[in-house]
């Protein structure tokens, strides 16, 4: 048991094998709850751009909510896939974070300058991604 990670509930252990089979289907669930309470526009979701296969799945549910994608950057997450699978129709409907790349971009006296830089590149990645995207459709 050491080797896996394991939830811990009231009824017991559910482990992360558990969990991935449970996971489509409250991801849904969640989505369509969201739908159902943005009766004023003010609901949003979180999905992790590490996982664009449920993001994707997400997005079919709620195809006008926006939705905001951590993962990017120190944690792994393509911006390509991640962007593929979360933009609405127009080619919007995300926000992406990506704050460890920017938090951690120096640790010296240029840390300004630095987390600067690897904020102009992230976005203007996240733009051409978007561009070819939206090129592509």
């Amino acid at each position: 048991m050491a080797d896996e990670i394991v939830a811990q509930t009231k009824h017991g252990d559910l482990t992360l094998d558990q969990l991935a089979e449970v996971q489509p289907g409250m991801s849904r669930l969640m989505a369509e709850l969201a739908n159902r309470w943005n009766t004023q526009g003010n609901v949003g979701l979180v999905v992790g751009a590490t996982w664009p296969a449920e993001l994707e799945r997400v997005r079919a549910i709620c195809p006008e909510l926006p939705i905001l994608l951590p993962g990017v950057g120190a944690q792994g997450a393509d911006l390509g896939s991640a962007m593929g699978a979360g933009l609405d129709a127009e080619g919007g409907g995300v926000i992406i974070s990506s704050s460890r790349q920017v938090l951690y971009a120096s640790s010296g006296d240029d840390f300004a300058e630095a987390a600067r830089k690897v904020a102009l590149g992230l976005r203007d990645e996240m733009n051409r991604q978007r561009d070819a995207l939206l090129a592509q459709r």
